[in-house]
This record gives C-alpha cells, structure tokens and sequence, in this order.
C-alpha cells in the first residue's frame, strides 16, 4: 500500500512538472515558439549551404539564385548528383510554390514566407542584403521581427 502511494506521489510530482513546464514556455516566456522556430529555420538554412557547398565541389559552378526564393536551388539540390542520389531530400511539406518555406513564417507573405537563395556570381537584381564578402552564395530568411534577412547563413 505504500509502495503504490509512493508511485501515485511521484506520478503526480511528474505531472505537475510537466504542466508547469509548458506554462513556463507558454505564458511566462513570451516569444520561445518564435525562438524555436527561428533555430529550425536556422538549422535548415545551414543544412542547404552544406548541400549548396557539395553542388558546387562536385560541379564547379554555384546553383541558380537571384535572391528571389528559392526555386532555383530546389532544382539543383533536387537533381541527382555523382552519387545518384539528390543533394537534398525536400519534403512535400517543406516546399511551397517550389521555394523552402521558412518555418518561422510558413504563411508569411511577401518574401517573409520563403528561404532566399542568391549566386553572387552571377548578375543579380537583388542587392539586399548585402552579399557576404568572399561569399559564392548566400541563404537568408526573415526571422521573429520580420526583419527580412534577419537569419542569416555565415551570421
């Protein structure tokens, strides 16, 4: 009887922690979904370069990209490299209009919505931001405050 009253005290002392913890996140810190969602968008947009940098050892030339989305890097990452398989696998969920939607905004309109992908060696009419000196490309997405390029890679 006191082994199981001890069980039922622990479970209880679980579920309280639980709860607690989620109202923490919740309520009592503003802004920690928006925070996660910007790591997520900020792992993907490294996981991209690493797939943008092996694109461009196995063929010598950068994907296509002017700074407007991300269509132009799905195809190249999409295709089968050397090793026949593709540089990146893009879920169904993961892409919208055939851009990497960016998980802070994934309803976000006018660019907020999207990763952006550019080829600074090519002429490009998107000056901003800024390319990344040294830099063959770049990948940026709006973060929490919808600073258009506030999530950078190489930032």
């Amino acid at each position: 009887m006191k082994k199981d009253l001890a069980w039922a005290g622990l479970l209880l002392l679980a579920v309280v922690t639980f709860m607690s913890a989620l109202l923490y996140s919740s309520v009592l810190c503003p802004g920690g979904l928006t925070r996660a969602r910007e790591g997520a968008a900020e792992h993907l947009i490294d996981q991209l370069a690493q797939a943008a940098r092996s694109y461009e050892l196995d063929w010598g030339v950068n994907s296509p990209g002017c700074g407007h989305g991300s269509a132009g890097l799905v195809r190249a990452l999409s295709a089968a490299g050397p090793g026949r398989s593709p540089y990146f696998d893009f879920p169904p969920d993961m892409l919208s209009g055939g851009h990497v939607i960016n998980p802070v905004w994934p309803d976000g309109e006018g660019g907020l919505g999207v990763i952006h992908f550019r080829n600074n060696l090519q002429p490009n009419t998107c000056p901003h931001p800024p390319a990344r000196p040294g830099s063959g490309f770049d990948l940026w997405a709006a973060d929490g405050a919808r600073r258009r390029h506030g999530i950078r890679y190489g930032d």
